[in-house]
Order: C-alpha cells, then sequence, then structure tokens
C-alpha cells in the first residue's frame, strides 16, 4: 500500500510505522530527494538493493540527529571531530573508520567504515528525533541513473514499490539538484573526496588541513 504524505508531524504515526514494518520511504532532504529504510532490519535493506538494483558491495550511509553520536561511535582525531562539527549539518556525506565494526548488524557496511548524513533539512531532523533507530539514506534513483529530482520523477519510477512518499511542505522540492558530496577520513587522517557534489570537494579539503 502507498501513502503520501506532506505535513510529516500530523502523521507521525504512519511514518514510523513503515519505517519499523520494513517498509521504504522517499523524502525530502538539503539535496536531493533520498530513500530510506530502518538501518537495523537486514530484510529491509535488502528490498531497498533490489529496488535500486544497486550491487550489495556498495554499502549505504546513515542518517543521525546530531554530530556527538557520530563521534560516539567511530575512530577519529581530534582534528577530525572540529572538522565533523564544522561540516555538519550540511550537504556532505562523511565515510569514517568505526571503534567496533560490528556495531551495526545489517550488513551494509564494508571495510569497518561507514558513510554518515546530517541533512539541513527539517524532516530529516524530525526523523532522526522521533525514530528511534538509524535510518538509511540513499538517493531516489535507480542504481547508475540520474538523480530523480522531483517527487512526481519518484512516483513514476517507483509507483507502489515504495511504501511512502513524503513532500516538502516547503516548496515541494528538495533544495539542490546536486547531490551531497562524499569524503572519507582515514583514522590516520588521511582524506579524499569520493564524490563531488553540492560543496566543492576543493572546499573542503582546504578547510580540513587548514585545522591545525
Amino acid at each position: 500500500m502507498r501513502n503520501d504524505v506532506q505535513n510529516y508531524e500530523e502523521n507521525k504515526n504512519l511514518i514510523l510505522d513503515v519505517f519499523r514494518s520494513g517498509g521504504i520511504a522517499a523524502y525530502p532532504t538539503d539535496t536531493i530527494f533520498g530513500l530510506g529504510v530502518d538501518a537495523l532490519n537486514p530484510d529491509a535493506i535488502k528490498s531497498l538493493y533490489y529496488l535500486k538494483q544497486r550491487p550489495e558491495k556498495l554499502p549505504f550511509s546513515i542518517l543521525f540527529p546530531h554530530v556527538d553520536k557520530i563521534l560516539e561511535i567511530v575512530d577519529v582525531s581530534e582534528k577530525c571531530r572540529v572538522f565533523l562539527t564544522g561540516v555538519f549539518p550540511g550537504p556532505v556525506t562523511a565515510v569514517l573508520p568505526l571503534k567496533d565494526p560490528h556495531c551495526f548488524s545489517s550488513g551494509f557496511l564494508s571495510d569497518e567504515y561507514a558513510g554518515f548524513r546530517i541533512p539541513d533539512h527539517p524532516f530529516c531532523r524530525w526523523l532522526s528525533h522521533h525514530y528511534d533507530h538509524p535510518v538509511i539514506t540513499t538517493s531516489a534513483n535507480p542504481s547508475g541513473m540520474a538523480p530523480l529530482l522531483t517527487l512526481e520523477e519518484i512516483k513514476k519510477v517507483y509507483q507502489d514499490r515504495v511504501h511512502l512518499y513524503i513532500d516538502d511542505p516547503v516548496d515541494g522540492f528538495s533544495r539542490s539538484n546536486l547531490p551531497s558530496t562524499v569524503f572519507k577520513i582515514s583514522r590516520d587522517d588521511k582524506i579524499n573526496i569520493l564524490r563531488e557534489g553540492q560543496i566543492p570537494g576543493e572546499k573542503l579539503l582546504e578547510s580540513f588541513l587548514n585545522i591545525s
């Protein structure tokens, strides 16, 4: 069954029930629209991989409510902590080493790293604070294809295979037509840009290197 929602506060129980039951949701972020499922539900994650036709060797990222919550579970330097505090919330995805490679048991991680997102968008903040499990976040397009930029485009592609479509109560669209910029920081403070996006990778590298 497909549900279309605009006011998420009025539909709180419906939204949370979709995630709890292993459903897939399409929702707005501070970049392009995303698809999400409960990050601790292996069956839901398999369904999302199948929906996107995404190779399982490519891990998904996770929505978090606040950078402090991320810093509790990652193994990074003080320099990296300062940097992350400066870039979150915002249109970036940080791929970081975990203190415990088994802290997530759903099989969507690779080589002891996980990708983290804290979108600067009211729905993502709302969801992170109201739902008691971490939530997968990934762009709302079939793997290897161009991003779908409006909810209407997403509905045409996925139809009832997505169980919940959440519109943006502000204007019906996401804030940018560019995805998040993805960077990876290793335990020894090496930073690499994995994907260019809304924030130029060069700007992020400069900011990181300028932290003493």
